[in-house]
């Protein structure tokens, strides 16, 4: 198996000169303030200052992302030598399958079905519980793109706030849904020995290709109209992927790029040999507070999150990548106001070496949506489970309605079973005493399996001796 992980940090930027920059203001009322009492000539150099802070930033973060993914290989088995000069077409298992799209009154009965169906998992965290959605004809996200937004929370018929929900248990949700409709199909063709490739105006990279596989970035607004492949053999057959996924690239959060790259562009407009107590009276209502709040994000996440970033990765070798990947998902979850997905990477393989990869995207669209009430269950109905302080990066336990079982105090901490649990930081099980509000070891050597019954449970040894235990549950 071929596991990959690619990362690349984000530099850190700091005014050149001994002015304050924006990251030192508290407010944009602090900012405008300060730039009042300087001179005409002050405030010309401190907007070209922060032009070139701004296109210098947003340019290095644009190019540098985390992504990881497991995978087995952009071929999911050994590479094909096939001599296609003498190949026997009829002894192979090849369809003639073109790619089309249904029509559109069966994608709006798939749509309409699909949001009749949504639900939501919540999973509880401090201060923030996270939501999961779930649906039980999820076949519309094949064709089309589908996006789905939380509008309201609720506890019964009483709306929550989403921002102080911690472990308060949701009932109900209001989800928008999304879909993007397509009516037009547009391709691309990749041959199988390109290097960088055009579409739409774009420069899309090409990290790995093979005549049997390619790994390729699409910007997000060009993968939300991207809808499928096909691969094109020497005699013109297409063949369908035999292994396929699509990974988000995460850095700074595109809401930050965006409302930084409109005050560079609100800089550079006022940008004069000296600004004016006239022209500034034009500025300082069309800088905005998410303008303001997009640099304040945009210094924070260049100075601490790189830097806990750096922490997370070290420079042990031999770390467990698993291990990492983990800590590294976790973060990117409770920093979710900083990190996002900024591309998605295209893993994609075929059966057969192909002449040309054939790429499908929605030419002409039509956006539906819809607003759905929905129900909201717990993690584990079935019983207790884990919860994450995000402040403290510590785990604890909670009953199926939010009550705390166990303080949060383990670094890692996952739920084996209904009464037992696994911290993989020292790799010890625990089983749950209810009732004392205790997590007690279970003996050294031994590694929970699975349970028969109520009170009957299996283990096993290093040695992958198999014992079973009867356990005094103590409720």
């Amino acid at each position: 198996m071929r596991i990959t992980f690619l990362f690349l940090l984000f530099l850190f930027f700091a005014s050149c000169t001994g002015k304050k920059d924006i990251g030192q203001f508290d407010s944009r009322t602090e900012m405008l303030a300060h730039i009042r009492k300087l001179s005409p000539q002050d405030r010309a150099n401190f907007f070209k200052q922060q032009v070139q802070l701004i296109d210098t930033a947003l340019a290095k973060v644009k190019e540098q992302t985390i992504y990881f993914s497991f995978s087995m290989g952009l071929s999911s088995g050994d590479p094909k030598d096939v001599n296609w000069d003498t190949v026997n077409w009829n002894q192979m298992d090849i369809q003639n399958k073109a790619f089309v799209i249904p029509n559109p009154d069966t994608l709006k009965a798939a749509f309409e079905s699909y949001s009749n169906t949504l639900k939501a998992v919540q999973r509880f965290g401090v201060p923030h519980s996270s939501f999961e959605l779930d649906a039980a004809d999820d076949n519309i996200s094949e064709t089309g793109q589908l996006s789905t937004s939380f509008k309201q929370l609720f506890q019964g018929n009483k709306s929550l706030d989403s921002s102080k929900v911690g472990l308060l248990p949701v009932s109900q949700a209001l989800v928008e849904i999304k879909y993007q409709l397509p009516h037009e199909l547009d391709s691309l063709a990749i041959v199988p020995d390109a290097k960088t490739v055009k579409y739409m105006g774009y420069d899309l990279t090409i990290d790995t290709i093979s005549p049997q596989g390619i790994e390729l970035d699409l910007p997000l607004d060009l993968y939300y109209n991207y809808l499928g492949h096909r691969g094109k053999i020497p005699n013109d057959k297409l063949v369908e992927s035999n292994s396929y996924s699509a990974m988000p690239l995460y850095g700074l959060h595109p809401e930050i790029q965006k409302q930084a790259k409109s005050a560079g562009q609100l800089f550079q407009k006022f940008q004069t040999a000296a600004v004016e107590d006239a022209m500034l009276d034009r500025f300082e209502p069309q800088f905005t507070e998410g303008m303001f709040q997009g640099l304040k994000k945009l210094n924070y996440y260049q100075s601490a999150i790189e830097k806990e970033l750096k922490v997370l990765l070290g420079d042990n070798k031999n770390a467990d990548v698993f291990d990492v990947i983990k800590k590294l998902r976790e973060y990117i979850e409770s920093n979710e106001e900083y990190l996002g997905p900024v591309e998605q990477r295209l893993s994609i393989s075929f059966p057969y070496p192909v002449k040309q990869f054939l790429l499908y995207f929605g030419k002409s669209n039509e956006t539906i949506k819809a607003e759905r009430r929905i129900p909201v269950s717990r993690a584990a109905s079935y019983g207790y489970m884990t919860y994450l302080d995000q402040k403290e990066k510590k785990y604890g336990i909670v009953d199926s309605i939010g009550n705390v079982i166990i303080e949060p105090r383990f670094k890692e901490l996952t739920r084996s079973s209904q009464d037992y649990f696994f911290d993989s930081s020292d790799s010890i099980d625990y089983f749950l005493n209810v009732k004392d509000k205790k997590l007690e070891p279970v003996k050294t050597g031994y590694r929970f399996e699975r349970k028969l019954e109520a009170n009957l449970s299996i283990f096993k040894t290093k040695r992958n001796i198999w014992v079973s235990f009867v356990m005094d549950k103590r409720k």
